[in-house]
């Protein structure tokens, strides 16, 4: 038996509180379509591509949503600031194919909230399910433009320490089609 791999996501709760980036915002009424004019800024930091482009720390603006939770949700495309609580055990379980950046997260009304970091996946792997075997604990398939995969050993990470705040989906190819089968962490 393989090892199994799961989709990994975070669980997107609409009252959880949701941020976006200001430079995306400053390029957005600059009209600046050019590569490095800031609307680019997430796509790359997604994928970790044109870091020395990008100036650090990001700042982001808190948008919407009521709760603070571990991870902080970026509403205009699919990524998240993880908590120092988060990287920590990341860090700690020396988890692969991943890297944090400085961000600055400020609240509605220019106030900071301290203790989260950038996320990127930078493990790469050709197809889903491709040869995982020899990849990294998080990776991103070639054929997703969203979205990540993460291995058993992020899931059981994840289970000891009771975080709930990810979509956890085993991954199986069923006739030549990937499948989703969604688990619960608590």
């Amino acid at each position: 038996m393989g090892s199994s791999y799961y989709n990994f996501t975070s669980t997107g709760y609409l009252n959880s509180i949701g941020a976006e980036p200001v430079l995306f915002d400053k390029a957005i009424k600059s009209n600046d379509f050019s590569r490095f004019g800031g609307r680019y800024l997430l796509d790359d930091l997604r994928r970790g591509d044109h870091l020395d482009k990008i100036q650090f720390p990001v700042e982001f603006r808190i948008t919407d949503g009521k709760y603070l939770r571990d991870v902080i949700e970026l509403r205009c495309v699919c990524g998240f600031l993880l908590s120092d609580r988060i990287i920590n055990l990341f860090e700690q379980n020396n988890l692969t194919g991943w890297m944090k950046y400085d961000v600055i997260v400020k609240d509605k009304r220019g106030n900071s909230i301290p203790g989260f970091h950038g996320f990127i996946v930078t493990g790469k792997n050709p197809g889903v399910l491709t040869n995982p075997g020899n990849t990294t604990d998080f990776y991103r398939p070639d054929c997703w433009y969203y979205g990540a995969v993460c291995s058993q050993r992020v899931v059981d990470v994840l289970k000891a320490n009771k975080i709930s705040d990810f979509s956890i989906s085993l991954l199986e190819e069923i006739d030549g089609k990937i499948v989703f089968n969604r688990i619960l962490i608590k």
